[in-house]
């Protein structure tokens, strides 16, 4: 039947509301260094080298268990051995398949020696610590101990070392990477051979004018790569870790609302809460960032009780973000700021930092839907509690930047 007059307290309804999630990603953009007067310069681009844990122009040879994650190859060479298919993620390629990569090596070796230089790099390097530039080496360089890379939380930052002569490391000691430094934006220009001693612990791309030998146990996270002569393997592990760009995401979610009784005279408060949101800011800048969002009107659609969808003012749901609390590597919750906010069919600023806030951060927040007790018209087929009324459902799109 038709023409019901709604009595002035209905069952409880239940009503749900729905989020959807639209996330915009913001890569890495400027540095965040220590304290220098120059700028962290662009990456030397490998071009087909690039795929090569090893690469050699004469030979390419290997004693032990080596293996690696990248091809190997030689050019215009022809001779890899000790190294089983198996053994070597990539391919192994020989002369002519191989002679692309050794071009666009020649093209990076030169790149890397031309760079203007920032500083100079003292021929023993023992317990360094290095941000990130371009250093200059006259002759040889030995590492005797550990030298620390230092990205100052910029993911992007990028090292060259030129080196006149030789690279030695002494067994045991260690190239380490901090703050966001990565090992493909570490690159080793050696103006004559590279060795690495017993159990070293490597990263960075290894440009060599002649030959480079790495010696038995050595942990090699980049590549060697041999201008003109061999490089020689001793039961080493070598991994390409590609670079990764921090990025900005949010992970948001729905919320189920309490049921609501309404009384005829006055507004009730469907409320609830979901799951746990996070924000998480890997892109190293300490930049500020804002969410934003945009909601629709609570609407329930028309059915087979309900003859006439229903809509509520878009004004009447509120989002309160709640506490901001620290995860891993977050820092200065208090710097992010979220009051209790009502939705606009505009996008608004729902959280907003306004400092340093790399790392993740976690909240749960709560939802409020106003439901005024005219809500329900005279509109339904039958019995109106005789079953449940279509929910109420808002979308929310939220964007992160």
């Amino acid at each position: 039947m038709t023409g019901v007059t709604v009595s002035t307290r209905l069952r409880a309804r239940a009503l749900t509301l729905t989020l959807t999630l639209t996330l915009a990603l913001a890569l890495v953009a400027g540095t965040a260094l220590p304290a220098q007067a120059w700028s962290s310069p662009a990456p030397v681009a490998l071009g087909v080298a690039e795929s090569f844990s090893v690469l050699g122009a004469s030979t390419a040879t290997n004693t032990g268990l080596t293996t690696t994650s990248g091809d190997v190859g030689v050019s215009p060479g022809t001779a890899v051995t000790g190294m089983p298919p198996e053994n070597v993620a990539g391919s192994i390629k020989v002369g002519a398949d191989a002679a692309e990569a050794h071009a666009d090596l020649q093209l990076a070796y030169a790149d890397a020696a031309g760079r203007e230089s920032n500083a100079i790099l003292a021929p023993e390097i023992v317990g360094t610590t290095l941000i990130p530039g371009v250093y200059r080496a006259v002759s040889s360089v030995g590492i005797t101990g550990t030298l620390t890379l230092d990205a100052g939380n910029d993911r992007n930052a990028v090292f060259i070392m030129q080196i006149g002569s030789t690279l030695t490391t002494a067994s045991g000691s260690a190239v380490s990477l901090i703050n966001g430094a990565q090992a493909s934006n570490v690159f080793w220009q050696v103006g004559s051979s590279a060795t690495l001693g017993a159990m070293t612990i490597f990263a960075g791309t290894i440009l060599a004018q002649a030959s480079i030998t790495v010696t038995t146990g050595t942990a090699f996270d980049g590549r060697a790569l041999a201008l003109d002569g061999a490089v020689t393997l001793d039961s080493n592990t070598f991994t390409l870790t590609p670079v990764r760009h921090g990025t900005l995401t949010a992970s948001t979610g729905g919320a189920p609302l309490s049921e609501v009784v309404l009384n005829g005279t006055s507004t009730q408060y469907a409320t609830g809460s979901g799951t746990q949101w996070s924000v998480i800011d890997d892109r190293g800048t300490g930049a500020a960032w804002t969410l934003t969002v945009t909601a629709t009107a609570a609407t329930s659609a028309a059915g087979t009780v309900e003859l006439v969808a229903r809509s509520l003012p878009v004004g009447s749901l509120v989002i309160d973000p709640g506490p901001i609390t620290l995860g891993p590597n977050g820092v200065n919750p208090e710097l992010i700021v979220g009051p209790a906010l009502t939705m606009s069919g505009a996008p608004q600023t729902l959280l907003s930092s306004v400092g340093s806030n790399t790392g993740t951060y976690l909240l749960t927040p709560t939802f409020s839907l106003a439901i005024p007790s005219n809500a329900f018209r005279p509109n339904y087929a039958g019995d109106i509690n005789a079953s449940p009324l279509n929910p109420y459902v808002s979308t929310l799109t939220f964007t992160i930047s």
